[in-house]
C-alpha cells in the first residue's frame, strides 16, 4: 500500500493495487506545470485509488480534455 498527501495534508490518497511503470514526459506543458525538465507519472487504476479531502481539490483544463488537479490550499 501507497499513501500520500499534498503539503498541507487537506487531500490524501492511498493506492492499494499495482503501480504501472513509471514514465517521463518532457512535453512544454508537464515541464511548465511542475517547474521541471520533466514530470514522472505511473498508471494506476481508478478503483485502486482512493483519494480522501476532494473538497479541497481543484482542477482547471491545462489543454483539451487534460484535467490537472491540485489542493486549493497548498497548491
Amino acid at each position: 500500500m501507497i499513501t500520500g498527501s499534498c503539503l498541507c495534508g487537506a487531500v490524501t490518497y492511498t493506492i492499494t493495487g499495482k503501480v504501472g511503470d513509471i514514465v517521463h514526459c518532457h512535453c512544454v506543458t508537464c515541464r511548465k506545470a511542475h517547474a521541471a525538465a520533466f514530470s514522472s507519472v505511473a498508471a494506476v487504476a481508478d478503483a485502486d485509488f482512493v483519494v480522501s479531502g476532494r473538497e479541497s481539490l481543484t482542477a482547471y483544463e491545462s489543454s483539451p480534455g487534460k484535467q490537472r488537479y491540485f489542493c486549493s490550499r497548498c497548491g
